[in-house]
């Protein structure tokens, strides 16, 4: 097989899914030993369970911010932020990712697109407050914190089912 030589292209993108972090010891979502094959889990990662229990959906999504802030990029985020730097100005190189881990950051890739959003990252529940999504440590909250803006309840900034990509 031939590598891929950065010199050959001015525009390269990356699309990556749950696969790609399952060497940094994070399960998958879908197929075997997938989050979402447990029905609870499931059950509770809908835009319907968080607001009929935002305290429930917050303690199903700490385990997992927990997992992923403790989980270290592996070959596969190291190569294409590599790959990224040996392009410097002269490739442009986009990352356009489903996954929430934040991985792809903490590797050095720069200008990531995060479909799903960041476990990483808390947001208003209330869509219309000014609050923006702001980075935290919440990992070992039992509860949603409080809102810094409105004093409502928050909630992690990630993409749930029924609910639409930003």
């Amino acid at each position: 097989m031939n590598p891929i030589r950065i010199e050959d292209h001015q525009k390269v993108v990356f699309l990556t899914g749950a696969g790609i972090s399952v060497a940094s010891g994070l399960r998958p979502y879908r197929g075997p030993g997938g989050i979402w094959n447990e029905q609870e889990l499931a059950s509770r990662a809908t835009a319907a369970a968080l607001h009929r229990d935002p305290v429930a959906s917050w303690q199903t999504f700490a385990p997992l911010r927990r997992q992923a802030a403790a989980a270290k990029p592996n070959a596969g985020h190291r190569a294409i932020a590599d790959f990224q730097a040996r392009g410097g100005e002269n490739c442009w190189v986009c990352v356009l990712t489903q996954n929430v881990d934040g991985l792809h950051q903490a590797a050095g890739t720069r200008g990531v697109l995060e479909m799903h959003g960041s476990i990483h990252r808390t947001r208003c529940l209330d869509p219309t407050c000014s609050q923006k999504p702001f980075e935290d440590d919440y990992c070992d909250l039992d509860r949603p914190p409080d809102c810094p803006t409105c004093g409502g309840l928050c909630r992690f900034d990630v993409v749930l089912f029924d609910e639409y990509l930003p």
